[in-house]
């Protein structure tokens, strides 16, 4: 007895009369597919099987076999399976469908397709047509997700077009009084996968503040600047024998200064030109001027604020 291996396997038994082959059929391997448990755990001890043996096989998901059943039937015949056992992958479109209800084409026959809401063949257009060649389906069937014109309070878009494809740009101007995150009128977004990105922002607008106003019998003991951001700050100091009332420091709060301090003296002229001298008395309000007032007369603290006693 001779063995060789092939499609299938030849016997050869001797008889008087000479050698006369029988032929058996060997596993059949199926690309993307299987056969039915039984013979699929028990392959070395089945086969080979001889001739008119039927076996079940079933494809892979996403395959199909020529008939598109679940379960096919082969048989083991003088030139070996058949039919010859195959599955071929299924004829899907990504994010859109077929017009056409089947799972297999012929050569050379065309077939329309249609993309899903928010998707669009990468010409950008809703459906599109395709080719079954030797090599596949000219051009592969595709559907790309896509970016609405997006609507945002205070930002106008200066375009007709609604559907926007991936790397699409998209300009936009911000409305009177507001700014990007760049802090100018105008910005650009880009269409992915995710969206727009950056996403289109548009902030209002925080004004810069001029020069920090002049103190008197005081000076700004900061670096001085032609303009300031909103946040930005500045430091008062006092001169020699002058009390500061207020705050050392002020802010840019959107444009405007916030309340700078003053600088007084012990002196009878200086708290008039405040309006805080009296007759008997001086006050200085707490909520107005928060502090002390370092004078070399005499004095306490009262119910309204402090209250300098004079020397008439």
């Amino acid at each position: 007895i001779s063995l060789l291996q092939g499609r299938f396997i030849s016997l050869y038994f001797t008889y008087q009369n000479g050698s006369v082959p029988v032929k058996l059929c060997d596993y059949p391997h199926i690309e993307n597919g299987r056969l039915t448990g039984y013979y699929k755990n028990h392959r070395e001890k089945d086969f080979p099987v001889r001739l008119g043996v039927t076996i079940f096989y079933r494809c892979l998901d996403g395959y199909v076999s020529k008939s598109e059943s679940t379960w096919n039937l082969i048989r083991c015949t003088a030139d070996g399976w058949d039919p010859m056992p195959k599955c071929l992958s299924k004829t899907e479109v990504p994010h859109g469908y077929f017009y056409e209800t089947k799972n297999r084409f012929g050569l050379n026959e065309k077939a329309t397709y249609r993309c899903q809401i928010d998707y669009m063949t990468p010409e950008g257009n809703e459906t599109g047509e395709i080719q079954c060649l030797e090599e596949g389906w000219s051009p592969f069937p595709e559907c790309i997700k896509t970016c609405r014109m997006p609507a945002f309070e205070h930002i106008r878009f200066y375009t007709s077009k609604m559907v926007f494809l991936p790397e699409d740009i998209l300009e936009y101007e911000c409305a009177d009084g507001y700014q990007t995150v760049n802090k100018i009128s105008r910005g650009h977004t880009i269409c992915s996968i995710n969206g727009w990105t950056p996403e289109p922002q548009c902030f209002v607008e925080i004004k810069a503040c001029g020069p920090p106003p002049s103190i008197t019998n005081g000076n700004i003991i900061s670096e001085l600047h032609e303009k300031y951001q909103h946040g930005d700050s500045v430091e008062y100091d006092c001169n020699l024998r002058f009390k500061m009332i207020g705050s050392k420091s002020i802010e840019c709060v959107d444009g405007e200064w916030s309340s700078s301090p003053f600088c007084i003296g012990a002196c009878k002229k200086q708290l008039k030109g405040k309006g805080m001298w009296k007759r008997t008395f001086v006050q200085i309000s707490k909520g107005m001027f928060p502090g002390e007032v370092c004078c070399k007369e005499q004095f306490n603290r009262g119910r309204g604020g402090w209250i300098v006693h004079n020397k008439r």
